[in-house]
């Protein structure tokens, strides 16, 4: 965005409304209220209660389908955790190669291909989901917002008697979909200098005229709330990575994953204190909940020691302790130190 359009996006926000053109017209889209909200959610109920015994399809029994014709693999849901987590490893590793421009490029494009990946299975997973209950119901709930929202520029509501062609409605909608705000642009918003310094002198309540926040509003009080974190850490990146949402997001994961290690490590100590000073200490898992909870408390470098003992055990069959990988490491780290202090002891 530049300043102009950084500054209508707030004017925008703060007005809780936002025009739309579609079919030669220009409509006001207001945003929903508490009450308007309550009787959407009310309606949705209302078709979940009367219809809850009719042959719906359920979201499992369609996604079943769905494997069956080709079009979802087998694997999805995992391949969603996978893809997810990919993401935030491409993000990571972008962040922590800030100053290395080839590896940059790289990330970037692995980060695109990523999010385009997850994009197509979601779009795939939820292809079916209006011949759910749930699906027709959130359907109906979202319509009736967005019938109730939608005003001609004389005040009036644009949707409000039976003769409005499914064509108009449809291009309207349409149009309010396209114009709607992404999480990249209320982030752009919430960190520029326009919103900022509004944001400084009333962060109380940036938006006094209105007894309620809008769905707009919270989304951009959230983002600042935030920036406003980052900027305080003492450990806060530079504004060069701030500025940049995938650096950002890799920063932020570096910070996450970093504190749960610690948390990690310190629960672990406190668990087997009463082991003393031993390297290793082994846990029975009586189920599989029990063994990835036990995994967990394991850090990056066990996990990475565990992976490479299983290898050198599934090549050799057989191994003593001595003779695994990490222990090989440790005599030969011993007999270095011991050979320098030798050195230095002859000086």
């Amino acid at each position: 965005m530049n300043s102009s359009q950084t500054d209508s996006a707030i004017c925008r926000i703060s007005s809780g409304t936002f025009f739309v053109q579609a079919l030669g017209e220009q409509y006001v889209v207001k945003q929903a209220t508490p009450d308007l909200l309550y009787k959407a959610q009310h309606l949705y109920d209302d078709i979940i209660r009367h219809n809850r015994f009719k042959p719906w399809v359920t979201p499992q029994q369609y996604r079943q389908r769905l494997v069956a014709t080709g079009i979802l693999s087998a694997t999805y849901e995992e391949d969603m955790k996978t893809l997810n987590k990919n993401l935030d490893d491409h993000k990571l590793n972008l962040y922590q190669n800030v100053f290395n421009t080839k590896l940059q490029k790289k990330f970037r494009k692995f980060i695109f291909d990523t999010r385009l990946r997850i994009e197509s299975l979601m779009v795939k997973m939820t292809s079916l989901d209006h011949f759910t209950l749930e699906g027709y119901a959130d359907l109906c709930k979202q319509e009736y917002i967005l019938l109730n929202t939608i005003y001609r520029e004389d005040g009036e509501l644009a949707f409000d008697d039976s003769n409005t062609s499914q064509t108009t409605l449809t291009n309207v909608l349409e149009a309010v979909v396209h114009e709607a705000l992404t999480a990249e642009d209320y982030r752009e918003i919430a960190r520029s200098h326009a919103w900022r310094e509004h944001w400084r002198i009333s962060s109380t309540n940036p938006f006094p005229h209105f007894s309620f926040f809008t769905h707009e509003q919270r989304q951009l009080l959230g983002y600042s709330y935030m920036y406003d974190s980052i900027y305080k850490n003492p450990e806060a990146p530079s504004d060069n990575i701030i500025a940049d949402d995938d650096l950002l997001d890799g920063w932020l994961i570096a910070q996450q994953r970093e504190n749960e290690e610690s948390k990690k490590e310190k629960n672990t100590k406190s668990m087997f204190d009463q082991h003393g000073n031993a390297a290793e200490v082994y846990v029975v898992a009586h189920n599989e909940d029990d063994r990835n909870k036990i995994e967990n408390l394991n850090s990056t470098e066990s996990r990475i020691v565990k992976k490479q003992r299983q290898a050198a055990i599934k090549q050799s069959g057989k191994l003593k302790e001595g003779e695994l990988p990490d222990r090989r490491v440790d005599k030969t780290r011993q007999a270095q130190q011991e050979y320098l202090q030798k050195v230095r002891g002859l000086k």
